[in-house]
């Protein structure tokens, strides 16, 4: 089973064309409620974690946090910011980081997606 389980992710890549910085479409769903109040809530892996631990349950695959495999796309200093002030100005630095994350993407023909896969041995978060 492949699932997109946060609607906040899928709006943030969509909008994202590297025209306007990161930064600034990630405040922009904070300020419209697309995120939680804590944005790095909806960026990390917390909330998509839940949804497929819910779901591997539900499919009898009884499985913990510890078993989802997942490599985050946030740069370390960005995902670890205390706080969304902090957070917001070390992600504008990042800039680079998102650009190139979106130009490897669009190089082998993806979508920018955030999806969770499950099978019977394996839970993963895919960016």
């Amino acid at each position: 089973m492949q699932a997109v389980l946060s609607g906040s992710l899928n709006f943030i890549f969509n909008k994202y064309d590297t025209t306007v910085p990161f930064t600034d479409i990630v405040r922009q769903s904070k300020n419209e409620r697309y995120t939680e109040p804590n944005p790095l809530i909806d960026l990390g892996d917390t909330y998509v974690m839940r949804n497929i631990l819910i779901l591997s349950r539900e499919t009898r695959y009884i499985k913990e946090i510890s078993d989802v495999s997942f490599n985050g796309f946030l740069p370390e200093n960005v995902a670890n910011a205390a706080d969304n002030n902090i957070m917001f100005a070390v992600m504008l630095l990042h800039e680079y980081h998102f650009v190139a994350f979106y130009h490897k993407s669009n190089e082998i023909g993806n979508r920018r997606k955030f999806f969770a896969k499950l099978n019977e041995s394996n839970l993963s978060l895919i960016t």
